[in-house]
């Protein structure tokens, strides 16, 4: 597909700018995770803001003109927090990537430095 095909693909959706966005850079990994064939409003959104509850953060939000304040949940420390797929699914949720692929979304960040989730340990249930 040429790029020109691409921006016009892209201009027929009419996307308009956000109003707001995620305050942590884990809350964005876990949308784009997540947010791999799902309903948006009913799935994602509920389920981040979950992960940000569990963490103590009522307002995982902000105005997209707003500056970004400090991280509630840096990437280590989300890590360090959900060392395994059993923990993040404690907050999260089992869903498929895909029903062809049968691999839980967790399995989707096994390689980010530091985290020990498994593929066996991620598909496994508990």
């Amino acid at each position: 597909m040429s790029f020109d095909k691409v921006v016009t693909a892209v201009a027929a959706l009419d996307p308009a700018p956000r109003h707001r966005r995620w305050r942590s850079l884990s809350y964005c990994v876990i949308d784009a995770v997540w947010s791999i064939a799902s309903r948006y409003d009913e799935v994602v959104e509920p389920l981040v803001r979950r992960v940000a509850n569990a963490n103590g953060d009522e307002r995982p939000v902000v105005g997209a003109a707003e500056p970004l304040p400090p991280d509630p949940l840096p990437l280590p420390v989300l890590l360090t927090r959900y060392s395994t797929a059993a923990a993040l699914r404690q907050v999260t949720n089992g869903q498929l990537t895909s029903a062809r692929e049968a691999s839980r979304r967790r399995t989707l960040s096994s390689g980010m430095p530091g985290n020990s989730w498994t593929t066996t340990s991620a598909i496994s249930p508990q």
